[in-house]
């Protein structure tokens, strides 16, 4: 079960270079004009390979950060496509999304282990932190959890951005200290902890160039 999800992905130039123009003529010819659509794929650095859709949204909810970084929430775009007819005012506001965001973010989802959820504290300390845009919360004190490796068992799904990655690897730290789920044996409930800087991303991440050819760190 996956427990993060960051942003922007190392492997996102080499997407643009080699994929993006193809996916691109692939949507206009199928006629879709409008809406979401989030394509999941493996690579190994070369080649992609594709292996899921969704004519939705993700979700990872990833317009938490789009919003803050360029302006740009394709929820609010297909609410307004579905009060309005048009998915926003002018095209031009549009060419304002960038994959390459400009600083870091996580997606950190807190699953559980198996048992009664007894405590559950720091969540609310957690939201007023700096670098927390978003706090998704499933579950509450008295929640069975059960054991079968689905969303089921998440019980928070978080979203998180700093100026840099080691900024980002400090805000993991400080909502891995708040955060205390327990079960009804007083055990720590949280599946794992995760260690920001054990992540390739975390020294992956000062190499990864925008369109422009500048780095970003």
């Amino acid at each position: 079960m996956a427990i993060g999800y960051t942003y922007p992905s190392v492997f996102t130039s080499k997407y643009v270079e080699l994929v993006d123009d193809k996916m691109k003529c692939a949507l206009k010819d199928a006629g879709i004009l409008n809406g979401a659509i989030n394509i999941q794929c493996f690579t190994d650095g070369t080649n992609y390979y594709f292996y899921e859709a969704g004519y939705r949204l993700g979700g990872e909810q990833m317009y938490f950060f789009t919003e803050k970084l360029t302006g740009i929430n394709v929820l609010k775009l297909i609410i307004n496509q579905a009060l309005t007819g048009k998915m926003a005012d002018s095209h031009d506001e549009l060419k304002k999304d960038d994959p390459f965001f400009r600083q870091p973010c996580l997606s950190y989802y807190i699953p559980l282990k198996p048992g009664t959820i007894t405590v559950m504290s720091g969540v609310e300390d957690v939201r007023a932190m700096e670098g927390v845009l978003n706090i998704t919360r499933f579950c509450n004190v008295g929640d069975v959890i059960a054991l079968d490796g689905s969303l089921g068992q998440v019980c928070l799904r978080m979203h998180l951005m700093a100026e840099n990655v080691e900024a980002l690897a400090q805000l993991v730290d400080r909502v891995n200290g708040k955060l205390h789920i327990l079960d009804e044996n007083g055990n720590d409930m949280m599946l794992e902890h995760l260690n920001f800087r054990a992540l390739p991303y975390y020294t992956a991440y000062p190499t990864i160039i925008n369109r422009k050819g500048r780095i970003r760190e």
